[in-house]
Parts: structure tokens; sequence; C-alpha cells
């Protein structure tokens, strides 16, 4: 210690404690202070370059509503409709010269009341940034509507188009339903035609074979009748005759019966075979096997071969045809360059018959026969 130190310690008081804490309180409150300080000196700088910025972003976050201003207008306009007839009562008052009735006072104080309501009225409604805030408002809301408009518009559209669809596809349903009613109907009643026919074929057989049993039992009691004249009998000629002649009339008789029911018998099974779906094909297939080969019938055909002998044989004279075929697309002129005397061209495509074929083509047309 200095020697002017020495002279200031009392020597009649105890030295203070030491304090040995860490860290010591003074240099802590010493640096909460300068901390402090710091953030106070930032916080006015930041505050200060944010002043402006500020003010534009509360300048621009006026809240409007178009229903308030709507409400301000029309109390305005009712305000102004009270103005305007207290201003034609002052008026006739003016007329009639006499300011100082008590009406010309209260009318006056009614229309200076009347002029200052409207004045607070109208003075909110004449802010420039108001008013800004509510065309663009009022922009944004027509525009919403017109796009709303043509949303309604298109998903009207697109409504009559789906129903147009929706419409038509339930036509071709029901043109579809009619359709296959009227094919089931069609086939309904062929059906039955031909249950009837089969029924009818049925009776008619048996009618025939009824007219065969008699035919025979005639024709075994003619032998009979016969065996009997070489036997000696007391019976007379004329009752052989009779029998006889009325033998013959029953088998003439029966005879054409059967000949009817064999008629009507042929007749039914071709007009089953004409109606039955099975047999189009087939019928078909041996019209082709008599114009290729000659012969309907198939052992005719083959004959002794097998089928894949006369495939190939009817493949090697298809090729050979194919010789002879040319391109559709060329030239009639060139055909006629190329081909010589005694050659021919088989065309490529499907040629349709004459509508008067000579007489040995005009039995492999189709004819449609109408159904009885």
């Amino acid at each position: 210690m200095f020697a002017h130190e020495l002279c200031l310690l009392d020597t009649t008081k105890p030295p203070p404690p030491i304090d040995d804490s860490f860290p010591h309180p003074t240099l802590l409150e010493q640096l909460r202070m300068t901390d402090v300080q710091r953030v106070e000196q930032f916080l006015a700088t930041v505050v200060s370059r944010n002043v402006r910025t500020d003010c534009k972003v509360r300048s621009s976050t006026i809240p409007i509503s178009i229903s308030t201003c709507r409400a301000e207008l029309c109390e305005a306009l009712h305000v102004l409709e009270n103005l305007k007839h207290s201003s034609l009562v002052l008026d006739d008052l003016l007329l009639r010269e006499d300011e100082s009735d008590t009406r010309w006072t209260e009318e006056l104080d009614r229309a200076k009341q009347l002029r200052r309501a409207l004045v607070g009225v109208l003075e909110p409604l004449e802010n420039v940034e108001r008013k800004q805030h509510l065309m663009h408002k009022l922009a944004k809301r027509h525009k919403k509507r017109a796009w709303q408009k043509r949303r309604n518009k298109r998903l009207q559209e697109d409504r009559k188009a789906e129903q147009a669809i929706r419409t038509q596809r339930l036509e071709e349903i029901a043109a579809w339903e009619a359709e296959w009613k009227d094919r089931l109907d069609r086939e309904r009643v062929a059906r039955e035609e031909l249950q009837m026919k089969t029924i009818i074929l049925n009776d008619v057989r048996r009618r025939k074979a009824r007219a065969k049993r008699m035919l025979t039992r005639f024709e075994k009691a003619v032998q009979l009748q016969q065996q009997r004249r070489h036997v000696p009998s007391t019976n007379t000629c004329g009752s052989e005759e009779r029998l006889v002649t009325k033998m013959d009339a029953l088998i003439t008789e029966w005879k054409g019966k059967l000949g009817e029911c064999v008629k009507e018998e042929k007749r039914l099974k071709a007009e089953l075979n004409r109606q039955s779906t099975g047999n189009v094909s087939r019928r078909r297939e041996n019209r082709w096997r008599k114009v290729l080969f000659g012969s309907a019938a198939l052992g005719a055909v083959t004959g002794h071969r097998s089928n894949d002998d006369w495939w190939q044989e009817l493949i090697a004279v298809r090729r050979a045809w194919d010789k002879f075929s040319l391109p559709s697309n060329t030239d009639q002129n060139q055909k006629e360059d190329h081909m010589t005397d005694g050659e021919s061209v088989a065309p490529t495509t499907w040629i349709v018959p004459p509508e008067q074929p000579l007489p040995e083509w005009d039995v492999y047309q189709e004819r449609k026969t109408t159904k009885r």
C-alpha cells in the first residue's frame, strides 16, 4: 500500500471480509448494464430504419368492407334526401317572407344539423387511399364474379352436353333393346313354327305308317283270296268279284293317302331343313364342294386319299390360279401389253355377278326364300 492510503485506513475497525465467490457480483452487474445498453442501441437503429416501411404497411392495410361502405353511402343518401326536403321547406318559408316564424328557426337548425351529419358521413368516404383500396376490392370482386359467370356458363354447357350424350345413349339402348326384342320375337315365332311343323310331321309319319299297315293288310287279304281260289268251294263267283273289286278300291284309296303323306313329309322336311340354322353352313359348304370338285359328297371329293392330300391338291390349284393374278392398281394398258394371245388374268377381288347371268352360272346364286 501507498503512504496516503495508509493514512485513510481506520485501524480501530476490523478489515472487511474477503469475497471469495466467482464471478464477482460487481462484475456481473457491469456486464448486465453493458448488454442492456447494446440491446437498446441496436433496437434504436433498427426502429429508425423501418419507420417508413411500417408506415407504408399500416397505410396499405386499411380495413375496408364493401358492405360497410354501402351502408355509409345509403346513410349519406338518406341524409341528403332529408336535407333536400329541408331546403324545400326553407324555400317555401322564404317565399312567405316570414322569417320571424319559429318554424323557420327550427327548420334552419335542422338543415344545419343535417349538413353537419352529411359532412361527417362523407368525410371518411373522401379518403383517397380508402377509395383506391375500395376500387381495388371492387375490381377483384367484379373479376371474381365474371369468372364465376364464365364457370357457371361452362358448367351449364357441360351439363347440357352430358345430358345430350346421356339422352343419345338412352336412345341407343332403347333401340338396341327394341331390336333384340324384335329379334327374340322372330326367333320365338320361328321356333314355334318349327315345333308346330315338327308336330305336323310326326302326325304325317303316323298317318303314313297307318296307311302302310292298312295296305299290308289289304295285300294279305288279296293273297288269301288268291289262295282260296285254288281250293274248291261252294261260293259263287259274284261274291268273289265284289270282294276283289272292293279290295282294289281300298288299295287304290290307301295308296293315294300314302302318296299324299309321302309328299307332305317331303315338303315338311324340306321346310325344316331350310329353316334350321345348323344346315345353312352345311348347304353352303356342299355348294362350294360342287363348284370346286364337281360333287357335294365328301367321299367323292377325297376318294381313297387322305384329307391332307386333297387339301394339298386344292392349294396347288389355287397357286396355279395365283400365277395369273395381277395387282388391282395395274394399268389396263400394261395388262394388254403383257398379255399374249390365249392368256387370261384372274382378278384379285370378288366379281359381282350380272343381274341376268348365264344358265350354267345361275344355279350358284343364293336366293332368299320367304318362310311360310
